[in-house]
């Protein structure tokens, strides 16, 4: 469909929240961010990445990109790229001249995945102008799948980010619907012992990472144990969503710990090996692990790949883990921050 020339700009803004992994992706397949193993993730409510966009038709494709102020030269060519992937589904958005502003409700660099979280809301701001010629997408579900779709090209772990309190990404036979094209929401599935899980994310070193998740991943293509991770990570993704469904804590936070040291053990047994954890970090899950057994408390952690830890609890065991981290955990912080099981995203007021 042709467009006129309209010089009237187009307006939105959307947050969107970003997600801890449950299960890892850790690895690729051919193709373009295609996941080698599933994974499964708890969607947040206050970690979140607000953009908004205006977009002016003039015939020619531009970008101008600001987060929090600033332009960032390398993250505004990796916009222009994934706008360029898009526009193989709709062609239309190489028309547009685009200006964002964009920002974190967290500190950057604080643990929290804000590509995930950045890509999601970019994802929404664009499919809300391509609803001015695509009707098919003015019914919410199918926005909400092709904002995952478009948000996995630009980072894997995003297209979980679109759906609220638990998605799965991945292929699986046993999980009717999942693709490795797009998210899937299963928000629906969570027993009411999962429903109100708050995260507590302790920042035990807030600097730039040593190797980057991407290059993390490639260094999965020839590891020694690639095919039995992958297939472990599958058997373990199947194995956590029933604990989710059946709402068995006990058995919900030992598989959760496993995957999270499993997944920094292949770290450590790559080639080349990098660690990404710090000796606090050993501290902190130690500690936490000393409480647990003390005081009985429902409590666990996973890690993403990084060095800080995210503790996660029910909401009714907020008083007492607020205490343990405060008391105990505290010394190790840079910084903590609370958040819990979110909604997804929001369409927000714009302000470009």
């Amino acid at each position: 469909m042709s467009l006129t020339t309209n010089q009237t700009p187009f307006t939105t803004a959307w947050s969107a929240p970003s997600n801890i992994a449950l299960v890892k992706y850790w690895g690729k397949l051919g193709g373009d961010q295609i996941p080698a193993n599933p994974s499964l993730s708890f969607t947040l409510e206050n970690s979140r990445t607000t953009t908004s966009m205006m977009a002016t038709e003039s015939g020619q494709f531009s970008v101008e990109y600001l987060f929090e102020g600033q332009v960032w030269p390398s993250f505004q060519q990796k916009v222009i790229k994934v706008i360029e992937k898009w526009a193989n589904e709709e062609p239309n958005l190489l028309r547009y001249s685009y200006q964002f502003k964009s920002s974190n409700s967290f500190p950057h660099s604080a643990g929290i995945a804000s590509s995930a979280s950045s890509m999601a809301a970019l994802s929404l701001c664009l499919l809300s102008l391509c609803q001015k010629w695509n009707q098919t997408l003015d019914n919410e579900e199918a926005f909400l799948i092709n904002a995952s779709h478009w948000a996995r090209l630009g980072s894997g772990s995003a297209s979980r980010s679109l759906f609220p309190k638990l998605a799965w990404w991945g292929s699986c036979a046993e999980v009717k619907g999942s693709t490795v094209e797009e998210a899937l929401n299963l928000s629906s599935l969570l027993h009411p012992t999962f429903q109100e899980i708050n995260d507590s994310i302790i920042i035990i070193d807030s600097g730039e990472k040593s190797v980057s998740s991407r290059a993390g991943h490639a260094l999965m293509d020839h590891h020694p144990y690639r095919e039995l991770r992958f297939a472990t990570a599958e058997k373990r993704a199947i194995s956590t969503l029933s604990y989710l469904e059946s709402g068995k804590w006990s058995e919900f936070e030992k598989i959760v710990e496993i995957e999270a040291l499993e997944l920094h053990s292949l770290m450590m047994t790559s080639e080349p090996s990098f660690i990404l954890m710090k000796p606090d970090t050993l501290r902190a899950i130690d500690l936490l692990r000393t409480f647990r057994a003390q005081t009985g408390t429902q409590v666990c952690f996973t890690l993403d790949a990084g060095p800080n830890l995210h503790i996660l609890y029910p909401k009714h065991e907020e008083y007492r883990v607020h205490q343990f981290i405060n008391s105990q955990l505290k010394p190790f912080a840079k910084n903590i921050i609370h958040d819990q099981l979110g909604n997804g995203p929001r369409r927000e007021k714009h302000n470009v």
